[in-house]
Order: C-alpha cells, then structure tokens, then sequence
C-alpha cells in the first residue's frame, strides 16, 4: 500500500475536524530518496461550527526511514 492511501486519509479526516474552511490540500509523494524531508500542516482551533480564537496546531513530520512499504516518520 502507498503512503498516499495510508496518509492521506488521516490528514483529511483532522484537517476537517480541526478547520472551519473545506479540506484542500497537496498531495504529498514520499519515496526512500526523501528520506529527511520534513513537512508541516496547520490547524486552526473549530469546534461544534464556531471557531476557537487563539486555538491553532502545526504538526511537523519527518520521513526517518523506507522499508518496503513501511514509512516510518518522526
């Protein structure tokens, strides 16, 4: 399985429980010549359909290694 199948469904379901605005993003293709290659996301605090003012998250991850079809990020 690609890591696109395995990611991107955990990256759209918290972008839309954690944004007021509809989910766009990126696809985003790793491979082991990435291997150290970092990437962050943004959240912005939503809650219940009201936004939470000063509430917000960035989540960075790091590819560490490739093993067959294992990606194993820091």
């Amino acid at each position: 399985m690609s890591i696109m199948r395995k990611f991107t469904p955990i990256v759209a379901a918290v972008s839309l429980s954690l944004s007021a605005t509809p989910a766009m993003a990126d696809a985003i293709t790793l491979g082991s010549g990435d291997v150290g290659t970092s990437f962050s996301l943004n959240f912005n605090g939503f809650a219940d359909g009201t936004v939470i003012n000063n509430l917000a998250a960035m989540a960075t991850f790091t590819l560490q290694a490739v093993t067959g079809s294992s990606y194993t990020f820091a």
